[in-house]
């Protein structure tokens, strides 16, 4: 009897510090989402100073849920923690943002090769209804809606590809071309021509033409990749940072 109690209360014991480690992450969770947001959607711009005490008060965490959101945007690269001075967003150098431009163009044309051959019926849809998204997106003028619809398109490639280290990988880039994304949305010209190309490559998957899918893919990367580090240079002449604020 004794040893049957016991056991209850360890396994109670443990119960409860299983639910409190799990509220402590969703915590944490939360607060990583609410800040990853608004520094790919330019909320916080690059150099922004982020105030833990801000934080605590608006979203209604404490201290240590915060710093592990801290912890694992540091890691993503999303920022950066300065001795004495404090946590700001990082700025992105016309050569960072070249890299992640090249490493797009690779891993999204592989991903758009295997979703020509892995595809499902259901990702077929979910393709069509982003590129539908798109076209009244861009009837409607509604430039942000067009970057939403945008994102369910890449995003539904990357689960028709079937291979969980691109989809990992690109996730992990793709958050930096989101802040890129976001800073010359408006500067650049309206996506047409994204939206015809999104097109075409909707058309080679549903024919299960790999090669085809992947070289519109990465053609179409490449121009844009022109287009978007000239829009860079023109907002970055130093070449010191896009958008870069002081955080001296």
């Amino acid at each position: 009897m004794f040893l049957s109690s016991e056991s209850d209360k360890m396994d109670v014991c443990g119960r409860h510090r299983c639910d409190g480690s799990q509220k402590k992450q969703s915590l944490a969770a939360r607060a990583y989402e609410q800040v990853k947001r608004r520094i790919v959607e330019g909320t916080f711009p690059p150099g922004y100073p982020i105030l833990e005490g801000e934080l605590e008060k608006e979203l209604g965490i404490s201290r240590t849920p915060i710093r592990e959101a801290f912890a694992r945007l540091k890691q993503e690269g999303l920022i950066i923690s300065i001795r004495r001075k404090g946590i700001f967003v990082t700025s992105l150098s016309l050569g960072d943002m070249q890299e992640i431009q090249e490493m797009l163009e690779g891993l999204e044309g592989v991903a758009t090769k295997l979703a020509a051959e892995r595809a499902t019926e259901e990702d077929i849809r979910r393709l069509e209804e982003a590129v539908c998204r798109q076209k009244d997106a861009l009837r409607r003028d509604d430039i942000e809606a067009w970057a939403v619809a945008d994102e369910a398109f890449h995003n539904a490639i990357l689960e028709a590809a079937r291979n969980r280290r691109i989809q990992a990988a690109v996730s992990q880039v793709r958050l930096q071309w989101h802040r890129q994304q976001r800073l010359t949305l408006r500067l650049r010209p309206k996506p047409f021509l994204s939206t015809k190309v999104h097109r075409e490559t909707l058309a080679a998957i549903k024919a299960r033409d790999g090669e085809r899918a992947r070289n519109i893919d990465q053609r179409h990367r490449s121009e844009i990749n022109k287009i978007l580090m000239r829009i860079l240079r023109s907002v970055s002449p130093t070449n010191d940072g896009v958008a870069e604020r002081s955080i001296a």
